[in-house]
């Protein structure tokens, strides 16, 4: 068959790094490609600080983790609260002009009885 190699998955083998000396591993049962490879310090001095940031937390989101807890308009419950109380704000002054239409027209209503009642 064209393409396909005579060799099974577990034969092929990239080649270890030379240099390395192998008998620090030698009583290890598992090893980070990190630690094999020498990864990033820098890196890993970051993840221990954020880590440690969240120590005394019960629960993180992934957003605060990955610093995308904020966003647009900042603040979500102070953008929210402001939102709230504008909305509750036009609603009082609708109910209150709702109340003064109610007030004149009862004011009317009872002149208008009160005159009829007069005439008898």
């Amino acid at each position: 068959m064209v393409g396909i190699s005579s060799e099974s998955s577990s034969t092929a083998r990239a080649a270890p790094p030379s240099g390395v000396d192998y008998s620090k591993y030698n009583g290890a049962k598992s090893i980070s490609s990190d630690k094999f490879f020498g990864g990033d310090a820098e890196r890993e001095v970051e993840a221990k600080a954020k880590i440690n940031q969240y120590s005394g937390a019960n629960a993180i989101s992934s957003s605060d983790y990955f610093g995308e807890g904020e966003r647009e308009g900042g603040d979500d419950a102070g953008a929210f609260i402001d939102r709230l109380s504008l909305q509750a704000r036009q609603d009082l002054a609708q109910v209150k002009t709702m109340a003064g239409a109610v007030t004149r027209k009862l004011g009317d209503m009872a002149g208008n009885l009160m005159r009829d009642l007069g005439k008898y």
